[in-house]
């Protein structure tokens, strides 16, 4: 190869333009998994590790929220009379898109 270091600088700008679309943060997928319907906003802070934000206006997907602009994971949370029914998440990839799992509904039947 008659310039190695443009076959290196060529990989690595690749890799850093083109991201990794890795999924949320291990803590958001180990919170999604333990969640249960009807858990309090202190048992999800305990469970998470992190601090629970109430939203001064909450949006039709979210009451609350777990990570802040930003970060590269999102936890949207809904809570009806201080009771979880639900949990979204959102990550960051690929120089900020946005990506978005289905949102989990824990109040089935």
């Amino acid at each position: 190869m008659k310039y190695p270091y443009r076959f290196v600088f060529t990989m690595g700008f690749t890799f850093l333009a083109g991201g990794c679309a890795c999924g949320p943060d291990r803590w958001a997928e180990n919170l999604e998994a333990q969640v249960r319907c009807g858990m309090t906003t202190k048992e999800v802070e305990h469970l998470s590790e992190r601090h629970v934000t109430t939203l001064d206006s909450p949006r039709p997907g979210a009451t609350h929220q777990i990570g802040a602009e930003g970060e590269t994971t999102q936890t949207w949370l809904i809570f009806k009379e201080d009771k979880l029914q639900s949990i979204q998440l959102m990550w960051t990839y690929r120089l900020k898109r946005l990506a978005t799992a289905q949102r989990v509904e824990l109040c089935q039947g």
